[in-house]
C-alpha cells in the first residue's frame, strides 16, 4: 500500500533537486497525481474526488473529474492520452517500480 507520507517524502526530494530534468518533471507529475487520489478532498479543485472517466465516443476522452490532469484530457484524442500515459507508465517503471506495479496492479482491477 502506498503511504501518503512516502508520497510527500518523494514530493519533496524531487522538489529540492537543482536542475531537475525531464525525468525529475515526469516523476513529480505522477507523484502529485498519486498525492491527490490517496486524498481527493485536500487536492482536487472543487473538493469532490474524480468521477469515473466517461468517453462521449471512441475517439475522445470525457471525465468529470476536478484535477488539472482531469481538465487537460477532457475532449481530447483518445490515442493521444494512451500514448502519453503509456511514456509516463514507462517512465514510472523506471524511477519508481513499487509505484508502477500498484498502478498496473489498479488497472487490471486486482485492487
Amino acid at each position: 500500500m502506498i503511504k501518503p507520507e512516502d508520497v510527500e517524502e518523494a514530493i519533496a526530494e524531487c522538489e529540492g533537486r537543482k536542475n531537475p530534468g525531464a525525468q525529475t518533471c515526469i516523476q513529480l507529475a505522477a507523484l502529485y497525481t498519486i498525492r491527490e487520489h490517496l486524498n481527493p478532498r485536500n487536492y482536487s479543485r472543487a473538493g469532490e474526488p474524480p468521477e469515473a472517466p466517461q468517453r462521449a465516443s471512441d475517439n475522445t476522452v470525457r471525465y468529470n473529474g476536478h484535477s488539472e490532469f482531469a481538465e487537460a484530457v477532457e475532449g481530447q484524442n483518445t490515442s493521444k492520452i494512451i500514448q502519453i500515459m503509456d511514456e509516463l507508465m514507462e517512465a514510472t517503471a523506471a524511477y519508481n517500480p513499487p509505484l508502477y506495479r500498484q498502478a498496473m496492479r489498479r488497472i487490471r482491477g486486482e485492487e
